[in-house]
């Protein structure tokens, strides 16, 4: 399940896809079962705190590992 803490910085995820789309946002608290309130800091609900479930999220970390500007 999603490990995420107050103060992260997370991307949201878009549907069905699950890739990263350019809104962003802050985890500012947790709710049960695995469901966070993100304060949005981009896009049109800026400023908006909104829930989001684990899967919809993505932190900045998980995208720099899995990117694909490594050289094969």
């Amino acid at each position: 399940m999603g490990e995420y803490r107050k103060g992260d910085r997370v991307f949201i995820r878009d549907y069905p896809f699950g890739n990263p789309t350019n809104v962003s946002g802050i985890i500012v608290g947790i709710l049960k079962s695995d469901v966070y309130n993100v304060k949005l800091e981009s896009g049109y609900n800026e400023g908006r705190i909104l829930p989001f479930k684990y899967w919809k999220l993505l932190t900045i970390s998980e995208i720099s590992e899995n990117s694909c500007d490594s050289e094969e």
